[in-house]
């Protein structure tokens, strides 16, 4: 079993922390739901982050998985920081946050949903965190 460790880069802390932004929108996520990933429950991710005139419309819809569920937390950080003028991103690079039907490791979603590291190596591949992984050994709860 391995442990994966994000560190975060000092390449990103120009802007500042923006932990309280993402817990921000955590928060404003919707409780509860269901899970699944079934075609249906991909075709609703989709249509939770409509993308139009360059802007992201964030409307989670379930059921839902833990990578599509944290990808719109992603996107509503964006889309925050963006409202806030903490963040400017040209429409080519908006364009390819679209989640369309990316298989896993092809483009922004694909990569964000990799099984696997998937999110982490996303954030690796744009320079934003390290890993480092921590190997351990497989531990028992016994009561």
């Amino acid at each position: 079993m391995a442990i994966v460790v994000l560190i975060l880069a000092p390449q990103f802390s120009f802007g500042g922390d923006y932990n309280d932004v993402v817990l921000e929108q955590v928060r404003q996520m919707p409780k509860g739901g269901s899970y699944s990933v079934s075609h249906f429950a991909k075709i609703r991710l989709q249509s939770s982050a409509h993308f139009e005139s360059g802007k992201f419309f964030i409307i989670p819809a379930g059921p839902s998985f833990c990578s599509g569920a944290t990808y719109l937390v992603f996107i509503r950080t964006i889309e925050t920081l963006r409202e806030r003028g903490q963040l400017n991103l040209d429409y080519g690079t908006l364009e390819r946050l679209i989640i369309r039907d990316q298989h896993d490791g092809e483009g922004v979603w694909g990569r964000w949903n990799a099984n696997g590291p998937g999110t982490a190596v996303s954030f690796t591949n744009c320079g934003l965190v390290e890993i480092s992984t921590i190997s351990t050994r497989r531990s028992r709860v016994t009561s």
